[in-house]
């Protein structure tokens, strides 16, 4: 009986040791919107830093179960490359080592409360997946520098999901990387 208990409380200690480890590991976590693929594509000097310093530290990036993210992210690499970008082959290796070895996953669906709040803001579905998965990330960092997070869209997924958008910019001036 007393083995029995000294086993579950190992089992017990080794689980906590391993959601202790898992809550560190998210701490780096990245939500980048398609724009900043496009200002690296377009040698955005800030933008090609950024991308590159989250691969050199290893840091996570993360996407959706359902693949909507992927799937914008090639539509992004096929335009990028159709219009003959100067850093496009850079990009295509970012996205390539991100989702091989730095890729993160959670669910991409939001509540409906959510939902209806975005199209009465007039917030792009495109972007939806994209705050979902920030919502549940540790770090709620959503990089993006499209005009479509305006300042109510900003506020709300501040105040409603604990989201902060923020451009690449103020994530390297804040040294956040």
């Amino acid at each position: 009986m007393k083995k029995i208990l000294l086993k579950r409380l190992n089992i017990l200690r080794l689980l906590k040791i391993y959601k202790i480890l898992m809550v560190i590991s998210m701490s780096k976590d990245w939500t980048i919107d398609t724009i900043v693929l496009y200002k690296a594509a377009n040698t955005d000097t800030d933008a090609c830093y950024f991308l590159l310093n989250i691969i050199e530290k290893g840091d996570g990036v993360v996407f959706d179960f359902e693949g909507r993210i992927v799937q914008e992210y090639n539509n992004c690499l096929r335009k990028i490359q159709n219009e003959r970008k100067g850093s496009c082959e850079l990009v295509q290796k970012w996205f390539k080592h991100v989702v091989a070895k730095l890729a993160k996953k959670c669910s991409g669906k939001l509540q409906q409360r959510h939902k209806t709040k975005f199209i009465e803001l007039n917030f792009d579905s495109s972007d939806w997946p994209f705050v979902a998965v920030c919502s549940k990330t540790i770090s709620k960092k959503l990089v993006s520098e499209d005009s479509d997070y305006t300042i109510d869209v900003k506020n709300y997924l501040l105040k409603e999901m604990k989201v902060s958008v923020l451009s690449v910019h103020n994530c390297l001036n804040r040294r956040m990387l």
